[in-house]
């Protein structure tokens, strides 16, 4: 882990998760307090991406997208972003819709982004 100074009291730290490059920055009157709550970020980043990611076959989601027509249980994580995806669904009628999965991979989008 890389924590550049970036003026007397700020870190930073870069990482990949969900496709993307993260950056944090703290600001914080020590290196060692610094280090674990950068640390504890990328964890939580990455503690989402294995139960939400679809590009993860090992992910809670890809768990449940393979087990349609069938009870799964699932994380309270997964179900607070489930109910809320479905809200938002109905709050926009429509025009944000999670259930695109098939519309998706027909199109192609069937990896994440390098």
């Amino acid at each position: 882990m890389t924590l550049p100074l970036l003026h007397p009291f700020t870190f930073s730290h870069q990482f990949q998760a969900m496709g993307c490059q993260i950056a944090a920055w703290l600001d914080v009157d020590d290196a060692a307090t610094a280090h674990n709550a950068l640390a504890q970020v990328e964890a939580l980043f990455s503690h989402h991406e294995q139960i939400l990611s679809r590009f993860r076959a090992d992910s809670e989601l890809s768990l449940l997208n393979g087990r349609s027509a069938q009870w799964v249980p699932v994380s309270p994580l997964l179900w607070q972003t489930l109910t809320t995806a479905i809200s938002l669904a109905e709050l926009t009628d429509g025009l944000f819709d999670p259930t695109l999965l098939p519309a998706l991979e027909a199109a192609g989008y069937t990896h994440t982004f390098p």
